[in-house]
């Protein structure tokens, strides 16, 4: 009988665990780019196309664009790290490229985007997707360096979401530099509590038992 009650007890704590349930979802990866498998060039620049995945976490969308090390031989001083991009890549043309990556925010909470957009001698503007909504930022700092300017997106998911960067202008035709990306927010996924069914099926396995009990007592 003993043995009867632990399968039981084992057998409704299963079911209880399928119902029962909080997970933590992935957050944001490499959002400054440091981490990839790139092969830079007598520049110090990896010049990427469509759909690569050599920026760890990210695809490549749009257009050929272009990671910079340093030290490099244009100039170019990245934000944070060693790594930043050029959504001009090498071909410094219109439409120029960009980054994607699918993070699993939560329905119903609220996110913050934040994000650096440098800006060399002229405007520079990307446009930055999360989920549905798109938005336009334009960095006008200008000056050698580039000159890094952080801007913040929030929004409130609506389940996973897609977080794009697409470079649609710059003054001088080339370089939007783009760096140190990061999203905070609640990543802990509701906790589910098991469904009517499971609290049946829970029910029907402890009055078997009973029943049984019953009748092996009274024989």
């Amino acid at each position: 009988m003993r043995r009867l009650w632990f399968r039981v007890l084992a057998s409704i704590g299963f079911i209880s665990l399928l119902g029962v349930g909080s997970k933590a979802n992935a957050q944001l990866v490499n959002g400054d780019f440091e981490a990839g498998s790139y092969v830079f060039d007598g520049l110090g620049i990896d010049s990427l196309a469509v759909g690569s995945t050599a920026i760890t976490g990210w695809t490549t969308v749009g257009a050929e664009i272009a990671v910079i090390t340093q030290p490099n031989r244009v100039a170019v001083t990245a934000e944070s790290g060693n790594i930043s991009l050029d959504l001009t890549g090498y071909h410094d043309s219109s439409p120029y490229g960009g980054i994607s990556q699918t993070v699993n925010t939560v329905a119903g909470r609220n996110y913050s985007l934040s994000f650096f957009l440098g800006s060399q001698f002229g405007n520079v503007s990307i446009d930055v997707t999360t989920g549905l909504t798109t938005k336009r930022y334009t960095n006008s700092s200008g000056g050698p360096g580039p000159v890094w300017q952080q801007y913040t997106d929030d929004f409130t998911a609506t389940g996973e979401t897609v977080i794009q960067f697409l470079g649609i202008s710059a003054t001088t035709g080339f370089y939007i530099p783009l760096d140190n990306i990061s999203l905070t927010g609640d990543f802990d996924a509701p906790v589910n509590t098991p469904e009517p069914g499971s609290f049946a099926l829970i029910s029907g396995v402890a009055v078997a038992v009973v029943q049984i009990s019953r009748r092996r007592h009274s024989k």
